[in-house]
């Protein structure tokens, strides 16, 4: 069996700086009333990666 790519304390550590930052993104979307209502085509309904190479693991 191979090693994970991350250590488990690590990963969480990661995962809930990923969480304060959607948080935080969220809060700051409501305040300048970002929405995907609308418009179906956009990057709201697309995946992509734009952080990290940590998003692609």
């Amino acid at each position: 069996m191979e090693a994970p790519i991350l250590q488990p304390e690590l990963a969480a550590k990661i995962a809930n700086l990923y969480s304060r930052m959607e948080q935080a993104y969220d809060l700051v979307a409501r305040q300048l009333d970002f929405t995907c209502d609308g418009c179906p085509d956009n990057c709201c309904d697309s995946y992509f990666l734009h952080h990290t190479h940590v998003e692609w693991a």
